[in-house]
């Protein structure tokens, strides 16, 4: 099993907590297990609601904006998992790239969009 498949299987269960384990925290956890770097480290805690989440990705410029920095010198691109900004279900996501296939946390589970369009990605 790959570390990002592992990593689905032992987190997706988990309760989803704003600021901690929903879209990018999630995502950033997995890329620091993989890597030894955190990019959501600064982001962590800072919000506890959903609003308060979709406040600090609209100050940022936006989901994809606040990615890139929080990646700036990880060269973007490669195949293979990794993470990843996207556009799923209509709407701007992070998300974990494994086996193909792109993965959303949501609470006490994950799910893996049929279609999707990747912006942005970062493969280990």
């Amino acid at each position: 099993m790959s570390i990002a498949a592992d990593y689905i299987a032992r987190t997706a269960p988990l309760p989803l907590f704003y600021g901690h384990t929903d879209c990018m925290p999630w995502v950033a956890s997995l890329w620091r297990e993989a890597t030894g770097f955190d990019p959501a480290a600064e982001l962590r805690g800072s919000y506890d609601t959903a609003f308060g989440g979709r406040r600090l990705l609209m100050a940022g410029g936006g989901l994809r904006a606040v990615a890139r920095r929080q990646m700036a010198g990880i060269p973007m691109g490669g195949d293979g998992d990794g993470i990843c900004s996207a556009v799923a279900q209509g709407q701007t996501v992070a998300g974990i790239l494994s086996g193909g296939r792109l993965w959303l946390k949501v609470d006490r589970g994950a799910i893996a969009p049929s279609e999707f369009k990747i912006l942005d990605r970062w493969c280990f």
